[in-house]
């Protein structure tokens, strides 16, 4: 499954196919080591599956790129 892609500035969830911010979040998992969830869910445009990251105030985590910058 894909990791939704997250604007840095705003904090904006988008698809990581069409880039529109229409989803539905259809299931969240519990990380048992970490302190974070995973919310899995379904664009509403094009139907791709994704998942992204929230911390426990239910932020989303923004990821480093590969680089480390």
């Amino acid at each position: 499954m894909k990791e939704a892609d997250i604007d840095s500035k705003t904090s904006e969830i988008l698809c990581p196919t069409c880039k529109k911010s229409n989803f539905k979040t259809f299931r969240r998992d519990k990380v048992l080591q970490v302190a974070y969830l995973i919310n899995h869910c379904r664009c509403e445009e094009c139907g791709q599956l994704f998942t992204y990251k929230v911390d426990k105030k239910n932020n989303p985590i923004l990821e480093k790129n590969k680089n480390g910058i």
